[in-house]
């Protein structure tokens, strides 16, 4: 009998562990990840071009922030405008509400505004929420050169400041 409570208890165990892991990895657009993660493990999972970025202006997709050697923070971005094959532009339902809304709703917290100054945007509009095991998320929605250069991006971000964000955003162009 005892053998049987041994074995149940190291599978709950286990269990546990198991679980505790999943919920420590972060989720954006369909990609699964931890920070800090190494460069090369960054170009895998975001498909990552010489210089950090998935896309380009027009389509931009993910960027990766580095610290030295490492992969401190991922962005993802989603734009709230399409071009048509006759080049007219299409509103799309812009996430940013919902995305503001899931990860309340996932991380139990409340985004606060990031009031930073950045000449590389037009009207920058950034929240961000930190969370108990060091990261920080940071939603932004920003206009490019073009109206419909407009994206909502999400950031996470793993071991810096909140201090320090306006030098990490300020790469997001």
């Amino acid at each position: 009998m005892k053998k049987i409570w041994i074995i149940v208890l190291c599978f709950m165990t286990s269990f546990a562990i198991f679980a505790q892991k999943d919920a420590k990895k972060l989720k954006i657009e369909g990609k699964t990840f931890n920070l800090p993660m190494t460069k090369e493990l960054a170009k895998k999972i975001f498909d990552l071009n010489e210089f950090d970025r998935n896309g380009d202006i027009n389509n931009r997709k993910f960027l990766a922030h580095k610290d030295k050697d490492s992969i401190i923070g991922i962005t993802s971005y989603k734009r709230c405008y399409k071009e048509s094959p006759e080049k007219s532009v299409k509103v799309l339902d812009c996430p940013r509400k919902k995305y503001i809304s899931d990860l309340e709703k996932r991380y139990k917290s409340k985004f606060k505004k990031l009031d930073i100054k950045n000449v590389a945007f037009i009207n920058p509009d950034f929240i961000y929420m930190e969370l108990k095991n060091g990261n920080i998320i940071i939603i932004g929605t920003m206009h490019y050169n073009l109206m419909y250069n407009t994206y909502t991006t999400v950031s996470y971000f793993h071991g810096i400041t909140i201090k320090d964000l306006a030098n990490y955003l300020s790469t997001l162009y």
